[in-house]
């Protein structure tokens, strides 16, 4: 194989070494995980949450399309702004809960550190030399929300959640806001370039990243053999979007992933 396809991997194994370490900090309790599901986890409670979800989603990306019309340099700002408030916010969240898991009840230190990564990770942003710095912590983050997020959801809601985001994704890239967003793919990836991974010879979006490491993590709730066989399967379908992607200029990241790695944890938590 030959080093770019390699190179290839990078993002996504990095989220398999990070899960398990965002997940040691949420599993002992440490951290109250929030509760994202409006709509109770029975009869069709699971399916509304995911068109919540979906729904608010889609709004979002139908404003974003409205102002990489008119507003581009405001539209990056506040990618920017996003992107470095989460990058701050997950730091602080997951700082605190380590701290408590070494028995440590600190103030400020948390806001400190959290405010150090945001500050390097804003400096890597604006200077593109350092832009592989700054997509190694934006990945961090979004590993550590989606690890968040398992936490978040229940089993059904999850479930239904990565299914319909993974019809989202195959919608919206070949008919949809992410098609006519990226019509103009250098203008595209100025724009939304604070909320883009770019770690070797691929770019990856941060929802990519999040629904990857709560599929890891969904897993890693059941047993860490588990975990690993997940991990292998979300490989598995990640080889299997670089077969694709060799031969279409742009493709949905999260349909193939999410059917094999998701039936992978069923069939096996089902035996």
């Amino acid at each position: 194989m030959k080093a770019g396809a390699l190179a290839s991997y990078i993002p996504l194994l990095l989220v398999v070494a990070l899960t398990p370490a965002f997940f040691g900090v949420l599993d002992p309790g440490f951290i109250e995980p929030p509760n994202y599901s409006i709509f109770p986890e029975e009869g069709v409670g699971p399916v509304l949450n995911a068109l919540m979800w979906v729904a608010a989603t889609a709004a979002f990306g139908l404003l974003i399309l409205l102002l990489t019309r008119r507003f581009q340099d405001l539209l990056r700002v506040m990618m920017m702004t996003v992107a470095i408030y989460t990058i701050f916010s997950v730091s602080y969240l997951y700082t605190g809960g380590f701290l408590a898991l070494l028995g440590r009840v600190e103030a400020i230190l948390p806001i400190l550190l959290s405010a150090a990564l945001a500050g390097l990770a804003l400096i890597s942003l604006l200077g593109e030399r350092s832009i592989a710095l700054y997509s190694l912590l934006l990945l961090a983050s979004m590993t550590g929300i989606g690890t968040l997020f398992d936490f978040s959801f229940g089993d059904l809601t999850k479930i239904v959640i990565l299914v319909a985001y993974a019809l989202f994704d195959l919608y919206s890239v070949y008919k949809g806001i992410l098609r006519e967003v990226f019509a103009d793919r250098e203008r595209a990836i100025m724009i939304f370039s604070p909320l883009l991974v770019r770690l070797g010879p691929l770019t990856v979006g941060v929802g990519d990243i999040i629904f990857y490491a709560m599929m890891l993590s969904f897993a890693l709730q059941s047993s860490p053999t588990l975990f690993w066989v997940a991990s292998a399967a979300l490989v598995l379908g990640h080889a299997l979007n670089l077969m694709l992607l060799s031969r279409q200029r742009m493709i949905p990241a999260l349909p193939i992933p999410v059917l094999v790695t998701l039936t992978t944890i069923l069939v096996l938590k089902s035996i």
